[in-house]
């Protein structure tokens, strides 16, 4: 649903939905009441749904829906509270599902003792010099920077959901990438997707070469992502 139409679709439904029906026990989003800024949030419903986010003037590509339309995902580096929005339909009738969610502040955790050794990786330094050459290369953006940051921001996304364990293999983590790159890069302006999808698609290629190799693959692919990170950040 395009932004713009969602969002007065969401309020006059809001409008106009009993507060019982919102209220049905048997129809409730599942997912947390809180987490902290920059991880992957992840809420479900049993049945398709279309979704929103409140406030929308401040999460505008910062979440995307699974195909199925049953699958919600957020991540934002904002705390505040926000309200999980789901257009149903039941018996034909419309019905607004809600749910409140808190984004904490995120605060460094303690360090905690290594568990020992950590599987050979496939020489992630050499992508951070690969994707700062490939930046250096892009021009014609006025929004460079905020580009970057947004890329990095959705890498970051994915790498907390694989921490949590929210995302749970590469297909998932490429899948949900994917969909926050290209939100993300569109707030920015208009022409960043295209300005980025050379970079990309060539990105994705070396991804893929690097990961399949090896047969810890999901473990392969959080290293790569954290040298990803660290070749546009720097």
């Amino acid at each position: 649903m395009p932004p713009k139409f969602a969002a007065v679709f969401f309020l006059v439904l809001y409008a106009l939905c009993p507060v019982q029906a919102i209220e049905d026990a048997s129809e409730k989003i599942s997912g947390p009441d809180f987490s902290t800024c920059g991880n992957l949030v992840v809420f479900e419903l049993p049945e398709p749904a279309d979704w929103c986010i409140i406030p929308l003037e401040t999460t505008a590509g910062r979440w995307a829906v699974d195909p199925t339309g049953r699958t919600f995902y957020f991540a934002s580096s904002e705390a505040g509270q926000y309200t999980i929005c789901a257009a149903v339909l039941v018996e034909g009738k419309p019905k607004l599902l809600t749910k409140p969610f808190v984004n904490r502040p995120n605060v460094a955790p303690s360090p905690e003792p290594s568990p020992g050794p950590v599987p050979p990786v496939p020489e992630p330094e050499h992508l951070a010099g690969w994707v700062r050459s490939k930046t250096n290369e892009l021009t014609g953006s006025a929004s460079f920077e905020r580009e970057k940051n947004a890329i990095a921001d959705c890498v970051q996304s994915i790498l907390n959901g694989i921490e949590l364990g929210t995302i749970r293999s590469p297909a998932a983590a490429r899948g949900v990438l994917r969909q926050c790159l290209a939100g993300r890069l569109a707030a920015v302006s208009p022409a960043s997707p295209k300005i980025w999808a050379s970079f990309l698609e060539q990105l994705g290629g070396e991804i893929e070469k690097r990961s399949k190799e090896h047969p810890d693959e999901l473990l392969t692919l959080k290293a790569l992502f954290s040298e990803l990170i660290r070749g546009l950040r720097e």
